[in-house]
């Protein structure tokens, strides 16, 4: 829990239902309050956002805010968590895209003679259970930087990948194979300096069709399904930020993952062979 949310866990703590909670979330600069009368929804983004709630506090349910979230007692808390992402994601949607995918940067690895390592991003996109989670747990055992296995914030300005610190939650079967790794591998992913972000260079379905190029309309189309739909934000306007945003990028399919065993050797191999010949980090220069 964050020093900021503290006040929220005591103001909270014994109090079925406060008048409504006021939370302030800085994501990557760009501030937004939200103002909810339900406290597990409240908890919930605290829990999800991490470092990045500033705020958290109790407060009337007519204090100002940029996102209201007010909701019968009823409301289950998966359609509360709806109504807060698509209000996010339309508050953010003139810098960010939120995407429900997975994503690692590349070349997170020593370099020999000490030189830097270039800064790509890798994206894996799919339906639940289509194994973005293991593929990207198997990239991160092999070095590479885990972003989120479940939610990235994608900079379409500077075509930018940038972690969301959601905690991981692999499927149990995932987290026995992973054995001892598991605490390691599945650390809460750190946002850094939106600056030194890795730009996105390669995007990869996981399909029922066979591995293979696909042609980029096609795919930019499939990829908008991984697409946080920001509240009335029309799909005109999410199509054009997401081709913005991967415009340094190419796209591959893949159609069968390796059955998971007692290690994640064979998802490892398999990432090294997707990533190979991904497009190179543009310079300065090429990057807008």
């Amino acid at each position: 829990m964050t020093a900021a949310c503290e006040p929220l866990a005591a103001a909270t703590r014994g109090i079925e239902q406060p008048s409504a909670v006021h939370l302030v979330l800085d994501v990557y600069g760009e501030r937004r309050s939200v103002l909810t009368d339900r406290i597990e929804l409240a908890r919930q983004i605290v829990n999800n956002f991490g470092t990045m709630v500033v705020e958290a506090e109790p407060r009337p349910r007519d204090t100002p805010s940029d996102l209201q979230i007010l909701c019968s007692p009823g409301t289950p808390l998966a359609r509360q968590w709806q109504l807060f992402s698509e209000k996010l994601a339309a508050a953010l949607v003139e810098r960010f895209l939120l995407l429900h995918a997975a994503a690692v940067a590349l070349d997170g690895r020593s370099h020999r003679g000490g030189a830097p390592p270039t800064r790509r991003a890798c994206l894996f996109v799919g339906a639940g259970g289509s194994g973005k989670t293991t593929l990207s747990l198997a990239a991160a055992q092999r070095g590479h930087t885990l972003l989120g296995d479940d939610l990235v914030a994608l900079d379409w300005h500077t075509a930018r990948l940038l972690a969301m610190p959601f905690p991981l939650r692999p499927r149990p079967d995932i987290r026995r194979t992973l054995g001892p790794a598991v605490a390691r591998l599945c650390r809460r992913p750190v946002p850094t300096d939106p600056a030194e972000a890795p730009t996105l260079v390669r995007a990869i379905l996981l399909e029922t069709n066979r591995a293979r190029r696909r042609a980029r309309p096609r795919a930019v189309v499939s990829l908008l399904q991984a697409v946080h739909a920001g509240h009335g934000v029309p799909t005109r306007t999410l199509l054009h930020h997401l081709l913005r945003g991967m415009r340094h990028a190419d796209v591959l399919s893949v159609a069968r993952l390796p059955p998971l065993g007692c290690s994640l050797q064979p998802q490892a191999r398999m990432c090294e062979s997707l990533f190979r010949g991904a497009p190179a980090a543009p310079t300065s220069g090429e990057a807008s």
